[in-house]
């Protein structure tokens, strides 16, 4: 049965709540919990108190059920009735989304490493090193301009012509094996 409202996730513990909204609140419940679950829900302060407290000490729950039309409107209400955004675990005032709340880099680099989970280190030719990119082939991209397709090829050494390089070495993280990847991009 698909409900449409308001929901809160409780701290048992604390009393500190996140309060949300969904157009599915049975089928949101299961996104967060899959999130907290695997270490990779979007609000680090309800993750950390996950991974603190546990999953027995939270409790999910319907607020309200709202038509699709006041959802931003009471979740705004319910947010401020709990105070959840001061005292609880809610980044912003509700509503839309988290307009204006900004990631710290230490935040961002965390993402970067769920979602692109490949680190590559930068030498020069004399094997002295440059920097880290914590998004791996992606960050290189989207930084340097290079294709993620070319770093990774010549990380994995399949493009080996060159004139002038740089030389990059990749660790794949997948469970406990470390994989090391060595390769050089023209400049």
């Amino acid at each position: 049965m698909q409900i449409t409202g308001i929901y809160c996730i409780k701290n048992k513990i604390n009393k500190k709540c996140y309060i949300g909204q969904s157009k599915d609140i049975y089928l949101r419940w299961i996104h967060h919990k899959t999130e907290l679950r695997n270490n990779t829900h979007h609000n680090y302060h309800l993750q950390n108190a996950w991974n603190k407290y546990g999953e027995k000490c939270f409790e999910f729950f319907i607020i309200e059920s709202c038509s699709e039309e006041k959802l931003n409107d009471r979740e705004i209400y319910w947010i401020n009735f709990y105070n959840s955004h001061v005292t609880g675990y809610n980044l912003d005032l509700g509503g839309s989304g988290c307009s204006g709340f900004v990631h710290t880099e230490e935040q961002i680099n965390k993402m970067r490493r769920i979602q692109h989970p490949m680190i590559i280190l930068q030498f020069d030719n004399s094997f002295n090193f440059i920097r880290e990119y914590i998004g791996g082939a992606s960050q290189i991209y989207k930084e340097l301009g290079y294709t993620k397709e070319s770093i990774l090829l010549r990380c994995e050494h399949k493009i080996k012509k060159c004139l002038h390089i740089k030389i990059f070495i990749g660790f794949l993280r997948k469970n406990i094996f470390i994989h090391v990847l060595v390769g050089i991009i023209i400049y």
